[in-house]
């Protein structure tokens, strides 16, 4: 069972004891390479911060804001940094972002696990601090019970009622309830408290932006800092339609730094590609996959798909939440038995592609670089790279260049025992070149496999007796500049054909046989854009 461990909170929430002591011993165990690393910047930030001080962690949807955030707010508590850690979103459906506040801080401080600098008796405070809450909520016309540390339900519109029989200005209640909370403050170690709202920019909009004028007129106190994880251009566009701004960024932006002190200086880290393949695409996951060999660097090997799919997701900027998803669509495709084996190139820069223009981009130029052996379905004038690697005009261009030496040396010479090995080489390479011409300008089905028979075929027979004869050579009344003139392009030519044929094998190893391509195009932009029907076809089998 695959289990959720986004909000990292939820999660250890749901362990043994034991279990949830192991977890929190490595909080950031299945966090990407440089998270913890970040983790330790923004604890700087807040230790170094005077207060009051509330900024944000900018990442947009799907970046891992509440991954951090929740395991963000477990580390700080091992580093004996207070923080109140909750979701706004979970909160919205409440008439007043205020209660959401108080009703987090009145669970924390209840729960006595505050950390302090001295062993002192909080009670006094934590009652201050209830009350001070109570009276505001009953002055915004709210009605709800804050639980004292004796467990004394405090009625709001009893507070109320207390309240509006004095005329003093020193009982205002929000100036009452800041400086309560500033009291128990600076009892705390550091005398900081970190407040993390997460999920801001998935609440309804008026709502988002009540909660940033609640941070900004009744938590602007002296020992707090505020901590937004939040899809900052999400929350500009809230704060657009809740004031009737116009759409010019510099408004919406001048706006919003009335509420978060700074300009996104915290970014969430981009996800490491290859540390989420190696993470997900786990040998166990392919065990009775054939499909998928589990060993090697072949074509259809697990190797290239984390290979591909690492690379063409990092060329596609997607978020962790979009390649996690792209990572799950390959793994029920490649144990389908519709695919057969798996060209994991292509899938997955088909996956990532689609993924790509989900999000509305149109320009696919950076996937077609790195996908080169299949042609662009989507650009009818971009020539496949597969084309260009079954090419051999550079071997005849050199083929017919030598054939022109031994011809000016036939013409040149008059030993007859010269001409006839001279002949006899020129024949065997001219037959050489023949059939490779033909394939390479005139036979319309071109197949790899065909043109390394062709290579391999003829190198052995046709090729070597040419070689052979320039070695039988053995003549003075030429140069002996002409004769290794002539070994030399012809050996020139031969290191060439090798190449040619390495060249093909390590294509075909690495990213399976092209030779019907419209077919595979067919074949797997079917099963791309039609992804569900696999699982109705696997029912059908079982």
């Amino acid at each position: 069972m695959n289990i959720d461990k986004t909000n990292f909170i939820k999660y250890i929430a749901t362990l043994s004891a034991k279990d949830k002591s192991t977890c929190l011993e490595n909080i950031w165990a299945d966090a990407f390479p440089g998270i913890e690393i970040f983790a330790v910047g923004v604890m700087q930030e807040i230790i170094k911060r005077k207060t009051p001080y509330v900024f944000s962690i900018e990442g947009g949807y799907g970046t891992g804001k509440t991954f951090f955030s929740t395991r963000f707010s477990e580390y700080l508590k091992k580093e004996e940094i207070n923080n109140i850690y909750f979701s706004a979103w979970e909160s919205d459906y409440m008439p007043d972002p205020f209660l959401s506040f108080s009703k987090a801080i009145t669970q924390f401080i209840e729960k006595d696990n505050l950390v302090c600098e001295d062993d002192i008796n909080l009670s006094k405070l934590k009652k201050a601090v209830f009350k001070g809450l109570g009276n505001v909520i009953s002055s915004i016309n709210m009605e709800v019970a804050i639980p004292t540390v004796t467990k004394i339900r405090i009625s709001g519109k009893a507070l109320v009622n207390n309240w509006s029989k004095t005329s003093k200005e020193s009982d205002d209640p929000i100036l009452n309830m800041q400086k309560s909370l500033k009291d128990i403050i600076t009892k705390l170690k550091n005398s900081k408290l970190v407040l993390i709202v997460d999920e801001l920019d998935r609440c309804r909009p008026d709502y988002a932006v009540k909660t940033l004028e609640t941070v900004k007129h009744f938590f602007d106190i002296e020992g707090i800092i505020v901590i937004f994880p939040v899809h900052r251009d999400k929350l500009n566009e809230y704060i657009n339609g809740f004031y009737n701004l116009n759409s010019n960024k510099n408004n919406e932006e001048t706006y919003l730094q009335k509420f978060i002190s700074n300009e996104g200086d915290f970014k969430i880290p981009p996800p490491k590609y290859e540390y989420l393949c190696n993470d997900v695409l786990l040998e166990e996951v392919f065990r009775d996959c054939s499909n998928i060999k589990l060993e090697g660097e072949s074509y259809n090997s697990l190797f290239q798909l984390k290979k591909w799919l690492a690379e063409y997701g990092k060329k596609s900027k997607l978020t962790s939440r979009e390649f996690k998803e792209v990572i799950g669509n390959a793994i029920i495709i490649c144990k389908s038995n519709k695919i057969g084996k798996v060209r994991c190139n292509y899938l997955s820069s088909l996956l990532c592609k689609k993924k790509y223009k989900e999000k509305g981009n149109v320009h696919l130029g950076l996937l077609h670089h790195y996908n080169p052996f299949y042609k662009d379905i989507d650009n009818p004038y971009h020539t496949s790279s597969y084309k260009v690697l079954l090419d051999c005009s550079n071997i005849i261009s050199l083929g017919d260049g030598i054939i022109r030496i031994s011809n000016n040396s036939i013409i040149n010479d008059r030993d007859d025992n010269f001409k006839n090995e001279t002949i006899d080489f020129r024949n065997n390479l001219e037959a050489f070149l023949i059939n490779l011409e033909a394939f390479n300008y005139t036979d319309k089905n071109k197949k790899s496999s065909k043109l390394i028979d062709i290579l391999k075929t003829l190198k052995k027979d046709k090729f070597l007796k040419a070689q052979k004869s320039v070695d039988k050579i053995k003549n003075f009344s030429i140069s002996n500049l002409e004769i290794n003139n002539l070994k030399n392009n012809l050996q020139r030519c031969g290191r060439e054909i090798e190449e040619k044929i390495a060249e093909i094998e390590e294509f075909l190893d690495e990213y399976g046989c092209c030779d019907e391509i419209d077919k595979i195009i067919k074949k797997y932009t079917s099963i791309i854009e039609e992804r569900y029907k696999l699982h109705i076809e696997e029912k059908d089998n079982s």
